[in-house]
């Protein structure tokens, strides 16, 4: 127990210092068109150079836990601005995607905040993508909800991650601005050799169409995946 709370400790010490010192960086991984092979926008993860072989979720919890989670998104998102404005000189309709926590809404200068940065790296509202996921409604949903509605306002969209894995994802579907959905990978990996799993990715697809919102399938890999989600008409691929 001592010896991973001392661990937990020295993490937590060493996100400060590269928060900082500016230690993370961006990578980006392409939003595609699925039939017509155009790259449509990029969606943001947060990388750090220094400590690679810290796992995601570990990286998350501590961020969590010495309050720097807000903070890290805020850096990486006007890293991100920066760059979406120079790319954005050659292909005009190119796009970012961006993840938030359920804790960044409860920052309550969150709304203000992003659109400081907008106007600050001069990209417009319509250009930037935020992608939620259920567990922000196990929080505060009453105070998620004015923030997303605020961020809707303001111009941005806001998607639905991971979709599919949650408990209560067709009720939320309803009641959530989103106007895009993203299929989990878990899903997407597994329907060229399952079928019920391409029973279910088609539903899900037939459901965010007749709703009139964008499917994304994440982790598309391989040409099997990307024939099979096509004849869904899915419409895009991460």
């Amino acid at each position: 127990m001592n010896q991973h709370v001392q661990k937990a400790l020295h993490l937590e010490s060493q996100l400060t210092k590269a928060y900082q010192e500016h230690e993370f960086c961006n990578y980006y991984q392409p939003i595609i068109n699925a039939h017509t092979h155009q790259t449509e926008g990029f969606e943001v993860l947060l990388r750090w150079p220094e400590n690679k072989r810290i796992q995601t979720q570990e990286f998350s919890l501590a961020a969590e836990g010495v309050g720097l989670i807000t903070k890290i998104m805020l850096q990486t998102f006007n890293r991100a601005l920066n760059e979406l404005n120079e790319w954005r000189k050659a292909s005009p309709d190119l796009y970012l995607s961006i993840n938030l926590s359920a804790l960044d809404f409860e920052f309550i200068e969150l709304v203000p905040e992003i659109k400081k940065a907008l106007i600050n790296a001069n990209v417009p509202s319509e250009a930037i993508v935020f992608e939620i996921t259920e567990s922000i409604l196990m929080r505060d949903s009453n105070l998620a909800l004015q923030s997303m509605k605020k961020l809707k306002e303001l111009g941005c969209k806001l998607y639905m991650d991971d979709f599919g894995t949650g408990f209560s994802s067709l009720a939320n579907l309803a009641a959530l601005p989103v106007t895009e959905i993203k299929i989990d990978k878990s899903f997407v990996q597994a329907i060229a050799n399952d079928n019920r799993f391409s029973v279910l990715v088609s539903s899900i697809i037939e459901i965010g169409n007749k709703l009139g919102l964008t499917v994304v399938a994440e982790g598309v890999e391989n040409k099997a995946q990307l024939s099979s989600l096509r004849s869904h008409n899915c419409q895009v691929i991460q």
